[in-house]
């Protein structure tokens, strides 16, 4: 059996007899203790033992049971935050926290759940949160790009189109300046560059045949702007 964490839920797995008559008990945080593979909120109940009978018509009754392994550690996770603009969000998908900490990484911090910070330049930051219940407490850190964006959205979308996003193995961008060097760069999630060109043609194809599927920032620069967008590589 896995460990249950703090605010997670966990399913109890029978293996018995497919046609047998199920009762978990106690019943307590169970989502139904009559069915084969309950649901169980461990938050909802502080039994962490299970006894599991199953009824087979003309075979009588058989018994089993299952201890719990829990952890009541707050859990503190988050995703890449959006970027938009100047602006930076951030959102937590964290369970059993009642007090929030982040650490923006360029000397600002937040006790908001979800916050939003403006970077005042690129780069390549440390983002460390830290989520608190009591006087239990889980971390988490991770290195986050910034990238600069001195248009506004429309007159990026003017501008450069991308597509198709998601992509699978060619990503083609219209658009560029004619005659002005555009700088052409993808990096992954954590910041490491991984494609690097240079263009002074106003459309480019970037072969996507060796990225692995995921989440990929596009960064296009100039000698008059800076953009960034998101693309997916999808196989």
């Amino acid at each position: 059996m896995p460990t249950f964490r703090c605010g997670w839920s966990r399913t109890l797995n029978a293996t018995y007899h497919p046609n047998a008559s199920y009762h978990w008990t106690p019943e307590t945080g169970l989502s139904d203790p009559n069915i084969r593979n309950p649901l169980l909120y461990i938050e909802d109940s502080t039994n962490l033992q299970y006894i599991l009978s199953c009824e087979v018509p003309g075979c009588g009754i058989s018994y089993d049971t299952l201890n719990i392994d829990y952890d009541p550690m707050p859990w503190v996770n988050m995703w890449s935050p959006e970027q938009y603009h100047d602006t930076v969000y951030f959102a937590t998908y964290s369970t059993c926290v009642d007090t929030y900490y982040r650490d923006f990484g360029d000397g600002s911090f937040s006790t908001e759940e979800n916050p939003r910070h403006i970077y005042q330049e690129p780069g390549l930051y440390t983002v460390f949160h830290k989520g608190t219940r009591a006087n239990l407490s889980d971390s988490v850190s991770y290195l986050f790009y910034f990238f600069g964006v001195s248009l506004p959205e429309n007159q990026i979308k003017n501008l450069i189109t991308v597509f198709p996003n998601p992509a699978s193995e060619i990503l083609n961008i219209h658009g560029l300046a004619l005659g002005t060097t555009s700088v052409i760069s993808i990096f992954n999630m954590q910041g490491n560059e991984l494609f690097y060109t240079t263009s002074n043609k106003g459309e480019y194809q970037i072969d996507l045949s060796n990225f692995s599927n995921g989440i990929y920032f596009l960064k296009i620069r100039n000698i008059k702007s800076e953009i960034k967008l998101k693309i997916v590589v999808v196989h």
